[in-house]
């Protein structure tokens, strides 16, 4: 339903239209709309009724695990048209994932390109774990009738383990609204371009991608991030929009090449975390005229807050505006609590919550973390405040770190540092420490590390956080490690800070 009726419509309309392109590898909106409905076919064929988590589930239930393609494109428009509750699974998980996740879905169908996923598909059945058709063939129009708004649609995954997956669930309408209110406040209409080089099976590019198709555009894939792929895609096909994560922005601006490419690119689309301040001066030197759109949310709540800028607007930010994560997405509202439940005034930290027709319906098994509701209400844990209608976000309440008996967030002394004009982006990870339990350590990227200006530095900290939130170290790294959705991998810092690996410089501090 999210997506069903504007494929019709753009079939029925403009069917020659590029839908989606991943190199050679295109579908145009009337070849899309016929491989999906005689897919979509096959997953009522084998709906089964089944007894899910406790209750019946009327709707199949479908799990895809492709990688980035116009079959995937395909499949999840199918899912869609047939009424189907869709599980995105990450091709890129270990194999045991993957087993795990299928087992606690039970899916009614799998759909696969890997046989050894296909081996785990519901009851080994090869009848009910089938490749991607490739071809287009004409299917009849759909004669079953939509699903009910209220109704399931997407099991999403947050994160998990190899053993037992944590997975939530959004409905039907949902997404629809979601869909509505980003065509406008993201500037996706039939003529855009947009491009999204992350991986379909996390949620910022699958989003995008049922946002292009929503508004009639051009979705372009890639098989993977690359810096020189991203420049080459965005020059030929002419891009319009680009969606990725921080860390993809700093790797594409880093080399007149890859930054010169999207200098025609008039709309720039970014979460996961919040955009140093000096990466985005280096986006609006290569693409003057465009504008910027950060958002905040959660695979759990959606959207929460959006703010845009412009290359007038972002030169005037002060420093403080580094945890400033927007206004209220339409049809949003937001509170701030304190550890009582109390509404707190604007300017004082505390749990941040959301009421909001986007949010999901919760996880699927029973989870004693994470997304939580009071009423209407909920929360992912996020810690922030509200400064005249703008939410900062300081931190979430399972990345506390308690250092000497303080509590501290670090993305609070990630805002403060990346607030330093020379630092172009940095993370604070927790190391132990025999005195104080734990201690920090602030890892940076810069444009010449060894001339940064410590004492400034450490007098820019001093002025903006209390003395036990400070970092005990500091080290600068030539190329951030990436997790398969883009962004930054504060683990994999962790180990390499302590391997004193070849990316990492110490830095003296103390």
């Amino acid at each position: 339903m999210p997506v069903r009726d504007r494929l019709a419509r753009w079939a029925a309309t403009r069917p020659d239209h590029l839908a989606f392109a991943l190199g050679d590898d295109r579908m145009t909106y009337g070849q899309l709309l016929s491989a999906a409905t005689g897919l979509a076919r096959g997953i009522r064929e084998h709906r089964t009724d089944a007894v899910r988590f406790g209750q019946r589930w009327p709707e199949p239930l479908v799990a895809i695990s492709l990688p980035n393609s116009a079959s995937f494109a395909c499949a999840f428009a199918a899912a869609d048209i047939a009424g189907a509750v869709v599980a995105v699974l990450d091709p890129a998980w270990p194999l045991a994932q993957t087993q795990a996740a299928i087992g606690l879905l039970r899916p009614d169908s799998l759909i696969t390109e890997d046989p050894d996923v296909a081996r785990h598909g519901p009851a080994g059945s090869e009848r009910t774990a089938w490749l991607v058709p490739g071809g287009a063939a004409r299917a009849a129009t759909p004669d079953w009738a939509p699903p009910d708004p209220a109704s399931r649609f997407l099991i999403g995954f947050t994160s998990g383990t190899t053993s037992r997956p944590k997975a939530f669930v959004r409905t039907h309408r949902s997404w629809l609204e979601s869909l509505r209110h980003s065509e406008a406040v993201f500037a996706a209409h039939e003529w855009s371009v947009t491009l999204a080089p992350g991986p379909l099976a996390h949620g910022l590019s699958l989003y995008a991608l049922a946002e292009s198709l929503f508004s009639g555009g051009t979705f372009v894939s890639l098989p993977r991030f690359g810096e020189a792929e991203v420049a080459a895609a965005a020059e030929r096909l002419a891009a319009t929009r680009f969606v990725g994560v921080p860390t993809m922005y700093q790797r594409l601006l880093e080399t007149p090449a890859t930054a010169g490419a999207l200098g025609a690119v008039s709309t720039f689309i970014s979460s996961g975390s919040k955009m140093p301040p000096a990466v985005l001066s280096r986006l609006f030197a290569a693409a003057p005229g465009s504008t910027f759109l950060e958002y905040y949310g959660a695979s759990e709540l959606s959207f929460v807050s959006v703010g845009r800028a412009t290359a007038a607007t972002a030169g005037g930010a002060p420093a403080a505006d580094v945890t400033d994560v927007g206004g209220a997405f339409p049809g949003v509202e937001i509170q701030v609590r304190g550890p009582s439940g109390d509404v707190l005034p604007d300017r004082r930290p505390g749990l941040v919550y959301v009421r909001s027709p986007l949010v999901s319906d919760g996880y699927l098994t029973e989870e004693r973390s994470g997304f939580r509701r009071d009423g209407q209400w909920c929360t992912v844990g996020d810690y922030g405040h509200l400064d005249a209608g703008r939410l900062h976000i300081l931190g979430r309440e399972g990345d506390m770190v308690i250092v000497g008996g303080n509590n501290i967030y670090p993305s609070e002394v990630e805002a403060a540092l990346r607030s330093f004009g020379a630092i172009e982006d940095a993370y604070v990870v927790a190391v132990d420490d025999p005195l104080r339990g734990a201690k920090l350590v602030a890892i940076v990227s810069a444009a010449d590390a060894d001339r940064l200006d410590i004492a400034r530095l450490r007098a820019h900290l001093a002025a903006r956080l209390p003395r036990y939130k400070l970092p005990r170290a500091l080290a600068a790294v030539s190329r951030w490690p990436m997790t398969n959705s883009g962004k930054v991998s504060k683990e994999a810092l962790r180990v390499a800070y302590l391997a004193a690996g070849p990316d990492i410089q110490v830095l003296p501090w103390n």
